[in-house]
């Protein structure tokens, strides 16, 4: 499970590629003409090259430079590395409970703060040695170092030591009786005495081959070319069907060449219905889409006195057609959103008393009516109070989302009678400034939630817990309720208070939410048992995956 806490820019590629097969039968060099019979076997590889291949799994990656050090992965093909590759004390299951892993059981003292973790017995590293209680200090003993900075770096709000109580036994103590502690166990672990260091930074920086308990071993890595995993045959847990994994780098438009060839058997497409018409003309392409923890939003300065009103919010929701824009922009394959999540699970909540926001200029204009914003001059604009309703809107170009996004609102509020100014910033330049006083009236962002998270981190008034609330959105019930999911222990006790927290989020809309994005992959039907969701990629069902050959 991931702990990346950021707000990352969507970048969409704009390359359609379109591909073509094409089989040609050669005729007998007879005066009449007899159609050729082909074996059984070349019909098949026609039909579909890639079953020439070997029962290895061929997936295309953009990127796979790296040093795969899994406690400070960022990039996908690290993730897919540290799932493939190691195993962590346990995993969550469908309920949102652990299940264990390298761990059998825990138990939980009264206080609810200390924590006692027994491992199994007589599992073994990929090098050999076997897991026990030092490999377990060692790893958390990197996670709770003040200068430890990586995707597990959240540990350390709540996890306050970690003791060897025996061999196969650990006791961790934290800070409060919050459910979040759970979260804390599903770490990789490292063995210690394959990745002891001196220094953080030279283990942070320095490649190491990754080893570990997993399901696969890292077999080789060409850089800049390919990765190769191997199956482990000593995995204790349900062993892959595979035989083996083989990661190899590609631009998205070699993908395409290379899957209409045969030559990789998963790759994922940018959003594009051109993309997916062109895998499904081949005989054994198939697609499937992934509701992705992506959600685009427009931010908004709530200090700004036009902002401040709740009506001019909902008007401005109501006034923008997003499902409009997600056709122009994303072929339709990302769905209209009515609030931020920023916990995975919030997604399967059950949402349907939400105002819907559809789109309805009627509606908008009454509400700005109501609030006092009229066209009084019959100049095309409102006004309150002597002063035109004029909004600054920062967009970052180098995303093309954002930048079509910001066009497209500027035109449907105009239709409103609101004069909108477009400022064009780098990204990193807008986070600057919204992080400062001179910001804009409203900004775009996109969210990527990877983890458990509570809404603090977007919403809360408390400076230090919310650390992206740029618009300084404020409500004493929204900030006790981040507090208390903190102290509840039970899914159905979480889900109760995200619901409330829901409605009040769907009607003051803190911020204008956009789109919950879809990535797309592309699949060879050789591929079997193949399930590709929000909050499990391709690698955390590999022991599921079978691979079609000819004998």
């Amino acid at each position: 499970m991931n702990f990346r806490r950021f707000v990352k820019i969507i970048v969409p590629m704009m390359i359609i590629v379109i591909l073509s097969t094409s089989c040609e039968i050669q005729n007998d060099s007879e005066k009449t003409t007899k159609p050729t019979k082909l074996d059984p076997v070349e019909q098949e590889l026609i039909a579909n090259p890639a079953l020439s291949r070997s029962g290895a799994l061929v997936v295309a990656a953009p990127d796979i430079d790296s040093t795969f050090n899994p406690l400070f992965a960022s990039k996908d093909v690290e993730d897919w590395i540290s799932d493939l590759v190691f195993d962590g004390l346990f995993v969550f299951s469908g309920n949102d409970s652990l299940q264990g892993v390298l761990a059998k059981s825990y138990v939980v003292a009264e206080d609810g703060i200390k924590y006692t973790v027994d491992l199994k017995e007589g599992i073994t590293f990929q090098s050999g040695s076997l897991v026990k209680s030092e490999d377990v200090l060692f790893t958390y003993g990197i996670l709770l170092d003040p200068l430890y900075d990586g995707k597990y770096a959240s540990v350390k709000t709540h996890l306050v030591s970690v003791d060897k109580i025996g061999e196969h036994q650990i006791e961790f103590t934290f800070n409060s009786n919050s459910r979040d502690n759970l979260s804390s166990f599903v770490v990789p672990i490292l063995s210690k005495d394959y990745y002891d260091f001196i220094e953080l930074e030279d283990f942070k920086k320095n490649y190491k081959a990754p080893m570990g308990t997993g399901p696969f071993s890292f077999n080789d890595y060409s850089l800049g070319e390919s990765i190769v995993l191997v199956k482990n045959t000593n995995y204790l847990a349900d062993n892959a069907k595979i035989s083996g994994i083989v990661i190899k780098k590609y631009n998205e438009a070699d993908a395409f060449k290379a899957f209409g060839e045969g030559k990789i058997d998963i790759f994922e497409i940018s959003p594009s219905k051109f993309k997916v018409e062109d895998v499904k003309q081949l005989s054994f392409g198939n697609v499937m889409t992934q509701g992705t923890n992506i959600t685009t939003f427009i931010g908004l300065d709530l200090t700004n006195q036009i902002l401040n009103e709740v009506k001019v919010r909902q008007a401005l929701l109501y006034g923008l057609d997003r499902e409009a824009f997600i056709q122009s922009e994303w072929a339709g394959y990302s769905d209209a959103v009515n609030f931020i999540a920023t916990d995975n699970a919030e997604y399967n909540i059950n949402t349907q008393p939400l105002d819907q926001y559809v789109y309805n200029l009627e509606k908008a204009n009454e509400l700005l009516d109501s609030s006092g914003w009229k066209d009084k001059d019959d100049d095309g604009f409102r006004e309150k109070n002597g002063e035109r309703m004029k909004l600054e809107y920062t967009v970052f170009p180098e995303a093309d989302w954002s930048y079509n996004l910001g066009q497209f609102a500027k035109l449907q509020w105009r239709k409103l009678g609101i004069e909108v100014t477009l400022i064009y910033l780098d990204y990193n330049t807008m986070i600057d400034k919204m992080s400062g006083e001179e910001k804009s009236s409203m900004w775009n962002l996109a969210w990527e939630i990877t983890s458990n998270q509570n809404p603090e981190m977007l919403f809360s008034s408390n400076i230090e817990k919310g650390i992206y609330n740029f618009g300084a959105f404020e409500d004493q019930t929204s900030n006790e309720m981040f507090d208390e999911l903190h102290e509840v222990n039970s899914r159905f006790e979480r889900e109760t208070i995200l619901k409330q927290w829901h409605m009040i989020q769907n009607e003051m809309l803190p911020v204008l939410p956009i789109a919950r994005l879809k990535s797309i992959w592309a699949y060879n039907s050789r591929v079997k048992n193949l399930k590709i969701d929000a909050f499990a990629s391709w690698t955390q069902q590999i022991e599921n995956l079978e691979i079609e050959v000819l004998q």
